[in-house]
């Protein structure tokens, strides 16, 4: 008897091979998808996406607004103690030059001591230059007082072609620079807050006025002013306006000289003012040696302004903290 036999395809013998790889590979996607997502979550801090809650019964209250440039060469340790050793003074703060994925975890570890945070955080960082980029600049505050509605990225400066013009980072082009804005509802006071926080170039601003052989500098400087301003009549409709940062002009040299394009004057054309027009430290003291850069501007006055000096252990820049009294909503 003639046995035959039947040779399947090697396609169709390695069918289950395919399939079962298929298989694995869908899970993986699905698990790295949900790890992404997790990831986010932590390193972005805040959705920012929440209702606005209803305040019955709103009173009036202080706000302790803090700004702190924590210098992007310090350790993550030396950041997140930095961070800490601020928490104690302020409701909300922004924060410069917040250069990684790890510093951002540690503002994440803060939720156990009652604080929130917003990041921005791109899982994969275009190429496309119009797609954000403000990591640097996040914003914390405290949770039991405060909930987050919206938060985003905006476009301080677009690409330039340094020219090799130092001391910018990237001497050759650099590219889009951006702020960032949040939205806050204030449980104790009912108020609407828009906290915006800013790093506005550094090099282009010396003893008050453009720094000598700095063209492009100050250019990019002028552009950042400018787009931060409308940034600023824009949010005004939401509630009020706080302008954090480090802007890279002393304030008593620009309230001296006032030149058009400084934040002194550019801000005076709104009816903001600086933290330190209320007071400033005796003594020629400042948050950058002498110079008072790191600042806080809104439409009221402060009713206090101070830089912390004990914190000096964390940066080459320190705290400043001002406090606002914050009427409640009718």
């Amino acid at each position: 008897m003639v046995r035959t036999f039947t040779v399947m395809p090697t396609t169709w013998r390695k069918f289950p091979v395919i399939l079962f790889g298929l298989a694995v590979a869908t899970a993986l996607t699905f698990a790295l998808a949900g790890a992404n997502v997790s990831r986010a979550r932590m390193l972005a801090g805040d959705t920012c996406d929440h209702r606005a809650p209803q305040v019955r019964s709103p009173r009036a209250s202080s706000l302790r607004v803090g700004t702190y440039n924590i210098r992007a060469g310090v350790s993550v340790t030396r950041f997140a103690e930095g961070v800490k050793a601020l928490l104690p003074y302020i409701d909300i703060a922004g924060l410069q030059e917040v250069n990684s994925k790890e510093k951002a975890r540690e503002l994440h570890n803060l939720e156990s001591r009652g604080w929130h945070f917003w990041r921005q955080y791109r899982t994969h960082i275009p190429q496309h230059p119009h797609s954000g980029g403000a990591e640097q600049v996040p914003v914390v505050w405290r949770a039991d007082r405060f909930v987050c509605t919206y938060a985003g990225p905006f476009l301080a400066s677009d690409i330039h072609d340094m020219k090799g013009e130092l001391p910018t980072w990237d001497p050759g082009q650099m590219q889009t620079h951006w702020f960032t804005a949040i939205h806050l509802v204030d449980r104790v006071t009912g108020q609407r807050l828009s906290i915006i926080n800013v790093h506005v170039i550094h090099g282009a601003v010396t003893g008050g006025r453009p720094a000598p052989g700095r063209p492009r500098h100050w250019h990019v400087y002028v552009e950042q002013m400018t787009n931060l301003i409308a940034k600023v009549n824009k949010e005004r409709a939401y509630g009020r306006v706080l302008v954090t940062g480090d802007y890279n002009a002393g304030w008593v040299a620009d309230e001296a000289h006032r030149h058009r394009h400084l934040p002194f004057r550019t801000f005076r054309a709104i009816d903001f003012k600086s933290m330190w027009a209320t007071e400033r430290p005796k003594g020629a003291k400042g948050t950058h040696g002498a110079a008072l850069i790191d600042q806080v501007y809104g439409r009221e006055e402060a009713a206090s302004a101070e830089v912390l000096f004990g914190i000096d252990a964390y940066s080459d820049h320190l705290p400043a903290v001002a406090r606002y009294d914050i009427p409640s909503v009718s």
